[in-house]
């Protein structure tokens, strides 16, 4: 079972196109209300009142408009929402409504409970342009009292590429996120990312923060959970000391999955905003990675997309041991050997071709058909 989710998760925690390292892939896939208020054509505030439910389980409800943030309504005062959305005791009745116009109709689209916090935050959202400004914007937001507002403000930062947040470093407060970090009211999703941010605006006494939180002798549930983003950010302000840590988990074989997949996290992060200053650190950390084992697969994948061929002695090297006998990894090796250059590798697919041709045959199609996606 331990090779099979290994093999799961290089879909699970694979860098993706538009998402921080240390976030969940359910952020990646989430708008943020701020893109939404940019795409829709009219966006109006206002409250709900007199909800009709029908006996075949839909229903209307009246939306009274009293403000309208975007487009052009005419002499519009009030729409139609094809749903029962009642208001029920401490309910707030006011909404904000996300409207296409098709054949001349509004069309409601989507619609959210609309605080005046939100609802000044959106308008003031389509003044933000660029990278930089809309991280700042969403900074100074993420500790709104106003719970849609900082939930919305930190999808920003979640679905960030890592080098926009690099890039990001200047509209940090370094002693904001030591506060955010250490406050238990902090979401905790937040902490990995907090952490790695504070990694870069921080100083050697936020350096020996991370590390205490990532060496204490019974690191906390929250430090756990967020333990790449909170080892990226120790690695950044203390490079010696966060490598060896780094290092030293990977290469230890009573450390528990889930921390060597949050470490291998923050190795993908360093490759992939500064590949050159930390490719000696990253292989060394993946040759551990490779001869343990367990995780394996994942390391020699990474190695092949990335095309670092430094490590191949080590990858062919692992074909025939019992501990890397699990199909994902020898696979993965094939895989490897498949798209390496160097006349070892060459050498390695004679022989398996000689003595087990159907699985080169596998993986040769499974490249082509990648190849062509």
């Amino acid at each position: 079972m331990k090779y099979l989710s290994a093999a799961a998760a290089l879909i699970l925690i694979a860098v993706p196109l538009f998402a921080c390292s240390f976030c969940g892939d359910s952020f990646a896939r989430r708008q943020p209300l701020r893109e939404r208020f940019a795409e829709s054509k009219i966006v109006v505030a206002g409250k709900l009142k007199n909800a009709v439910a029908n006996s075949n389980g839909t229903g209307t409800t009246e939306f009274h408009i009293a403000k309208v943030l975007k487009g052009d309504l005419g002499t519009v005062a009030r729409l139609t929402i094809p749903r029962y959305l009642p208001v029920i005791g401490d309910t707030p009745p006011d909404y904000l409504f996300f409207c296409s116009v098709v054949d001349g109709k509004i069309e409601p689209v989507h619609g959210v409970p609309g605080s005046k916090a939100l609802t000044e935050y959106l308008s003031a959202s389509a003044r933000v342009f660029g990278v930089e400004s809309r991280l700042k914007f969403a900074f100074a937001n993420l500790d709104s009292p106003d719970a849609a507002v900082s939930n919305d403000a930190f999808l920003d930062f979640a679905r960030a590429s890592d080098a926009d947040l690099v890039m990001a470093k200047a509209v940090l407060d370094r002693s904001k996120l030591r506060s955010w970090i250490a406050d238990p009211k902090t979401p905790e999703d937040r902490v990995g990312v907090y952490g790695l941010l504070l990694g870069l605006c921080g100083d050697r006494s936020d350096a020996n923060y991370l590390l205490a939180e990532l060496q204490a002798a019974k690191p906390s549930e929250r430090a756990t959970a967020n333990l790449g983003g909170l080892l990226g950010g120790a690695i950044l302000l203390a490079p010696d000391d966060g490598w060896k840590l780094a290092t030293e988990l990977l290469a230890d074989p009573k450390r528990n999955f889930s921390d060597k997949l949050n470490a291998i996290s923050t190795l993908r992060f360093f490759q992939s905003t500064r590949p050159k200053e930390s490719r000696e650190r990253i292989l060394s950390c993946l040759k551990a990675v490779i001869a343990n084992g367990d995780l394996a697969d994942l390391a020699i994948d990474d190695l092949r997309r990335w095309q670092w061929w430094d490590l191949t002695a080590t990858v062919l090297e692992q074909y025939a041991k019992p501990t890397h006998s699990a199909p994902a990894i020898r696979r993965g090796i094939v895989r490897y050997a498949l798209q390496c250059p160097q006349e070892s590798a060459k050498s390695f697919l004679v022989e398996a071709r000689s003595k087990e041709p159907e699985l080169v045959k596998k993986v040769e199609a499974s490249l082509k058909l990648y190849e062509k996606n």
